[in-house]
């Protein structure tokens, strides 16, 4: 998912911790994440490190003397100690390493960092051979029956499936707790294991029925029952595929696995012993035969591995459990801990399937590195359980239509399950804590603060500030500056959900005080109460644009609040004056309609007049033309295949798919210059996708479309320029306004990720964790003469226009884990100052 104005985007990818969930509290930790939050407590925190190799050790124990009150280093070799009582000092250990012993201070903040020397015993020379005959003879027969035992691999099955998500803030502190704000609810502060506290924000439990089948591919997914409880609309939105999908979380069959936006090679990986070294630890009699437990150990620091173990079962040679954590996450950006615990059932007693899935993440929002005990903390935990599995089904999965491959279905009431109903589905009741911890999420959401931050989060996906029946918005319109309004200023709003849940009224007005006009909207939309979702919206509006501005650009940006790329930052970030506008008046009414999942129709119909702007006058044949009208009618197709999407009222964002996502506009319409009309026609198609390739990753988009009959040169298509020193994904960020312009056109976008392929294998670099990006841009178009006898073509347009051209870049992305810089070379039509530009980015990204 990516929101994105020219300077600054946010980009979530993980696939099991919830993106938009997690989006939706970068605000908050932003706001509550001082560098000066000191508990009252004794705290001990630090880093153990090898005194030879000064590599970071993981289990080391750190207790208190005299106690059993410790913990362990995590996978950072990172740790940390809270206690109210009087300790001293603090006991280090690690078999084969000496102990060390450390005075502590009682009441204050300790830092630690622990070089541990190997310990050293005088032998006489002894030869040991390794021998891992044993363990490689296992693994072979693993990979002998993997395309067996792969639970992808099955031709139709049936399950269901109980999900659960639990998201917490960690290492919150007396003073955070004694904020005025939290005064009133400190029974929401809840207690870890290792006595610090945290703060409940999200629970959700959903039970989902599946149905797959191979061949044909169809997949079925039925939502049987949802229940929420989370800050703010967090509870009242609706996340549909991200967790009603058939993903079956990770499977360690596959030889790669792809989540948080990178791709991880599996233990159980056909080249695994280049990336792993593996120990045969354990034989245990089962009724069955023996499980063998092994153990697997990255060989090389920087590479995308996990660390963990395995517990592989000798009669069909299939993995039962998976215990396994990242083995360095040092390279992803705000995640300090990742763990994963996955285990297989036998169906039938022979065929392997998924039965439980655990994820246990921590990310730090902070925008700086800070010690662990300082750090505000979300902490996500999710459950997965599978059961009632059929494998192979004795009738083909049935979709509501047949050239359907995917299509997700909601129950009656699937969303008002009373708590009867989920203690009988539920694979275990749940504990005394749980219970507790939705009770605390239902104290904080009365919190006014929380309210507020609820506010703002929602103001950052929906475009409006709620103020209970009316909202404020939209916020990145109310104050602009432009060559022909000079300061516009804006107040608008929009009826809110307390006045109805489906329809919504909103406008505004807006004052130009250089050209001393005003502007306006008025719109008013419904969203009808059906399962598949149904829109219908109409509005007015007076404004100023952009010279060749249109709905198209949504195709791509898909999650853009509106078509407009003026704004208040692109002002600032301005790289030459912008006085390419005009103002337009337009009618415009639209019906959209989910037909199938993943498919969805949208027609318009509009009428508009556009007037000459001030600094580029409409000509025919050099006579001033004053302005001109236009009818169109048209209809877009959309299709997309397993789509994660989000839901808030009119607001749908859409969270990314692993498949190509295509568009296609048809439309037919009339033009008015003068005394004589033309009747034109038009058809747009575009598609984008990604695919890994290793653990780099390809992002592509392409564009075409063609124009039939005259039309007046704004109804034809300019490449979308970019004039600021922001970074776009889909502009040509060396192209100028009005600088090109076809009716018939061809276009790509390509960005090649490497994720740090390059600066990994660099001493030095390596630790910065920078990451390499190459992009490419291209278009070739063309442009009849006939368009000329309604208005005469811009001067300043290129005298290359109908010539190929082509934009390299080669960009350094996670600069101080939230900056990308490009460098971008314009390799054809270099006539306008120099070839090369650097643009800049700030993101946040995994």
């Amino acid at each position: 998912m990516e929101f994105q104005r020219s300077f600054f985007s946010i980009r979530i990818l993980p696939q099991f911790i919830n993106p938009v969930k997690i989006d939706l509290l970068v605000t908050f930790f932003l706001l509550i994440t001082p560098t000066y939050l000191f508990g009252q407590l004794t705290t001990v925190n630090g880093i153990v490190r090898d005194a030879k190799s000064d590599e970071v050790l993981e289990f080391v124990h750190v207790v208190f003397e005299g106690s059993s009150t410790g913990t362990t280093t995590d996978s950072l070799g990172e740790f940390s100690l809270k206690t109210d009582r009087d300790f001293e000092r603090i006991v280090v250990s690690f078999m084969g390493y000496k102990s060390q012993v450390f005075e502590i201070e009682t009441g204050q903040d300790n830092h630690l960092e622990v070089i541990l020397q190997a310990e050293e015993f005088a032998l006489d020379e002894i030869l040991v051979q390794p021998d891992d005959g044993p363990v490689r003879r296992l693994l072979q027969k693993v990979q002998e029956n993997i395309e067996r035992n792969n639970p992808d691999n099955l031709g139709s099955y049936s399950y269901q499936r109980y999900s659960r998500w639990e998201y917490q803030i960690n290492n919150v502190t007396d003073r955070m707790r004694n904020w005025r704000i939290f005064r009133d609810a400190q029974g929401a502060f809840q207690y870890a294991d290792d006595s610090t506290r945290f703060l409940p924000v999200y629970f959700s439990e959903q039970l989902v029925s599946n149905q797959f089948q191979k061949d044909p591919r169809r997949q079925l997914s039925i939502i049987e029952a949802d229940h929420t409880r989370g800050l703010g609309m967090l509870e009242d939105s609706e996340i549909a595929g991200v967790t009603a999908g058939l993903e079956g979380g990770v499977n360690v069959y596959d030889p790669s696995i792809k989540f948080l936006g990178h791709n991880f090679i599996s233990p159980l990986a056909p080249n695994g012993w280049f990336y792993y070294d593996y120990y045969l630890l354990d034989s245990i009699k089962t009724e069955s035969g023996y499980d063998q437990l092994v153990r697997f150990v990255p060989k090389r620091r920087g590479d995308n591995t996990l660390r963990g173990e395995m517990l592989i079962e000798d009669n069909f040679y299939s993995v039962r459990e998976v215990n396994a954590k990242l083995s360095n996450t040092a390279h992803l950006n705000f995640i300090k801990h990742l763990s994963i615990d996955l285990s297989y059932q036998l169906v039938d007693d022979s065929i392997p399937f998924f039965s439980n899935f655990i994820l246990n993440t921590v990310v730090d929002y902070s925008p700086i590195e800070t010690r662990k005990d300082q750090r505000v903390e979300l902490k996500a935990i999710q459950h997965r359980s599978y059961s009632n599995v059929q494998i192979g089904l004795e009738e083909e999965v049935k979709l509501s239509h047949r050239n359907l491959t995917y299509e997700s279905q909601r129950v009656r009431d699937w969303y008002s399950r009373g708590e009867d109903y989920w203690e009988g589905v539920r694979p275990a009741d749940l504990s005394d804590q749980e219970r507790l911890f939705m009770a605390a999420i239902d104290s904080v959401n009365q919190l006014g603060f929380v309210r507020f931050l609820d506010n703002i989060a929602q103001m950052a996906i929906t475009g409006y500030y709620d103020f209970g029946k009316w909202e404020l918005g939209p916020y990145d319109y109310l104050i602009n500056f432009n060559e022909v309004q000079g300061t516009h200023l804006f107040l608008g709003g929009r009826t809110g959900r307390k006045i109805s849940e489906n329809f919504s009224i909103w406008g505004g007005v807006g004052y130009g005080t250089r050209n001393k006009k005003w502007i306006g909207r008025l719109g008013a939309g419904y969203l009808f109460p059906s399962p598949r979702r149904t829109i219908m919206k109409a509005e007015y509006t007076d404004d100023i644009i952009q010279v060749g501005e249109n709905e198209r650009i949504l195709l791509l940006y898909e999650n853009k609040q509106h078509s407009s790329e003026s704004n208040l930052l692109s002002h600032i970030l301005k790289r030459r004056i912008i006085n390419e506008l005009h103002q337009r008046q337009r009618l415009r009414i639209v019906a959209e309609r989910e037909i199938r999942t993943g498919f969805n129709v949208s027609a318009s119909a509009s009428l508009l007049r556009m007037h000459s702007p001030e600094f580029y006058p409409f000509l025919n044949n050099d006579q001033p033309v004053n302005n001109f009208e236009g009818a169109e009618v048209g209809v877009n197709f959309r299709w997309s295949w397993e789509e994660k999407f989000f839901d808030h009222g009119f607001r749908r964002l859409y969270l990314g798919t692993p498949h190509p996502i295509v568009n296609l506009s048809l439309s037919l319409g009339m033009t008015q210059v003068g005394r004589g009309s033309e009747p034109f026609s038009r058809v747009h198609a575009s598609v984008k996708h990604h695919f890994f390739t290793g653990q780099a990753r390809l992002n592509y988009a392409l564009e075409g479309g063609l124009v039939f009959g005259a039309v007046p040169y704004p109804l034809l298509d300019m490449p979308r320029a970019n004039q600021t020193y922001g970074f776009q994904t889909y502009n040509f960020n060396m192209v100028n306004a009005m600088e090109f312009l076809h009716d018939r056109y061809i276009r790509v976008y390509a960005e090649y990720r490497l994720n740090g392929f390059l600066f990994n294998r660099i001493p030095l670099v390596r630790s910065l964790n920078l990451r390499e990006v190459i992009s490419f841009k291209g278009f070739v178009g063309g442009l009849d003469e006939r368009h000329r006898s309604l208005l005469d073509l811009p001067l300043r347009l290129a005298e290359g226009n109908t010539q190929p051209y082509g934009e390299l870049g080669f960009g350094v992305e996670n600069l101080f884990r939230f900056f990308r810089v490009d460098a971008i070379w314009r390799a054809t039509h270099q006539w306008d100052s120099s070839p090369i530009g650097i643009r800049l980015r700030m993101e946040i990204r995994i």
